[in-house]
């Protein structure tokens, strides 16, 4: 017999019981967050309970969300939608005065938006050269003492800060609403989130898709976990990364060129989405060339800060780019051939040699996406999503945080490899129980192949099985 497919009403009830769940399980999480505070012994933190909850959940209402949205494309009405930003909106506020699990960065950040705040530059001095007393200027001296519990948390206070000026202002507004506020940051990070949902809402109508599949972002458990809770600031990036989409896919080039270049200003990454944006360009070579020095200039612009303050060894720009690696897959498999090749080749540097080799592999992702773009609205969200997952897995680094970048364009392109990387790089957070007792090895060579053993095979097989032009 021909199966019937769920009603209308019924559809909506599913929803409605999802989003009740996903207010639970932040809710949960926001219980939970208080076992991990400074007071709670690292052998005490709830560890287990914690990766059950965020993988399991995580798991579940992805899941559920893409089967919904396979079912019927009759669940776009309004009062639904509207229950669905309320619902995202609900998650995230419930994660106000919960301790950030596993996390700390947001202490720079706070630290960083003081010093811009008080007119005073972020680039110039590491945190650890006001916990060796060794900063002589006493503007920053005196910001510093009211800082102090912020300073002596920071990690990695051996470097100077590596977040680009438009980065900066953000942490500033969150200075100016709160000083040194873990939820002043909130409140910015809540309206950016926001920013992010209202526009992929519009993508996802430009390209005539329903707009419900924007649920699959707002109430994705990751997105809430590492935002809401964790207080990470990669929503200040993708505001300009889908207003860059948007801008390209209407045409208007310079417009998604500028957005590019605040997105430079907070992340440097979104310099290689001009690729696909130049390449639409190719038979307006004025145009194009206007492209470049936009993007040109206002990236010198945002580096200038940088640069001025010296690419030594404390510059944590000079510390990201030479070695930075966690959870990440592709470079366990690109050290393996550098060590080969530096061999081969004579070469006595074999990470340079291996971060050398997944950038041409990323090279030849990009170069082979701009190649088949289609000159559309849909095949320049395409190229973007192509290669912003390329970075995704081939980054020496992959943190849950990062797959953030990801989220608002699966759900363009559910693909079910990214779907399923955006369940296991909660096993991040492995790491941390692990290294407590002394088995960080187990989970380098052991937890990362759990990780991304099954994303890159079901990658793998949905290449083999449709071909490498359909991605989504």
């Amino acid at each position: 017999m021909p199966q019937t497919r769920p009603s209308s009403d019924t559809l909506a009830w599913m929803w409605y019981a999802l989003g009740l769940g996903v207010v639970a399980l932040s809710t949960t999480l926001s219980w939970l967050s208080h076992s991990f505070s400074e007071e709670v012994a690292s052998a005490d933190l709830p560890n287990l309970p914690y990766l059950g909850l965020l993988i399991g959940g995580t798991a579940f209402v992805v899941y559920a969300i893409v089967m919904r949205l396979h079912a019927a494309d009759s669940t776009s009405k309004w009062p639904l939608f509207l229950f669905v930003f309320i619902i995202g909106i609900a998650a995230r506020i419930v994660q106000f005065g919960a301790v950030p699990i596993l996390e700390d960065d947001y202490q720079r950040y706070l630290w960083d938006g003081a010093l811009l705040a008080n007119g005073l530059s972020p680039y110039l001095y590491a945190p650890l050269s006001f916990l060796n007393a060794v900063v002589e200027a006493p503007a920053y001296w005196d910001l510093a003492e009211t800082a102090w519990p912020v300073i002596e948390r920071i990690n990695h206070p051996e470097y100077r800060t590596v977040y680009p000026p438009v980065a900066q202002m953000f942490f500033a507004m969150s200075y100016w609403i709160s000083p040194l506020s873990l939820e002043g940051w909130r409140v910015v990070l809540l309206f950016a989130d926001i920013s992010v949902f209202a526009l992929l809402v519009g993508i996802l109508r430009a390209l005539g898709q329903s707009q419900m599949w924007a649920a699959l972002y707002w109430w994705h458990p990751l997105a809430i976990k590492e935002v809401a809770n964790s207080a990470h600031l990669e929503p200040a990036l993708m505001v300009f990364v889908l207003a860059a989409l948007w801008a390209a896919m209407a045409a208007r080039y310079r417009i998604a060129t500028i957005f590019l270049v605040l997105g430079f200003g907070v992340k440097v990454w979104p310099l290689l989405l001009m690729a696909p944006l130049l390449w639409s360009l190719r038979r307006s070579p004025v145009l194009a060339l206007q492209c470049v020095i936009m993007f040109g200039v206002g990236a010198a612009v945002m580096m200038w800060p940088v640069i001025s303050a010296g690419l030594t060894e404390t510059s944590g720009f000079v510390a990201f780019a030479r070695g930075w690696a966690a959870s990440s897959s592709a470079i366990l498999v690109s050290d393996f051939l550098a060590q080969g090749l530096g061999g081969l080749l004579g070469i006595d540097a074999p990470a340079l040699l291996s971060r050398v080799l997944l950038g041409l592999a990323l090279s030849g992702v990009i170069i082979i996406t701009c190649l088949r773009q289609n000159e559309t609205p849909f095949g320049m969200a395409r190229s973007i999503f192509i290669i912003t997952a390329a970075l995704f897995l081939l980054s020496p680094s992959v943190t849950p945080w990062y797959a953030l970048w990801l989220l608002p364009f699966l759900c363009i392109f559910p693909h079910p490899a990214l779907l399923l990387a955006s369940v296991l790089i909660g096993l991040h957070y492995s790491y941390f129980p692990l290294a407590q007792i002394d088995q960080s090895a187990l989970y380098r060579y052991g937890v990362v192949w759990v990780i991304w053993v099954p994303v890159w095979g079901l990658l793998g097989w949905k290449l083999l099985r449709k071909g490498p032009s359909h991605v989504e």
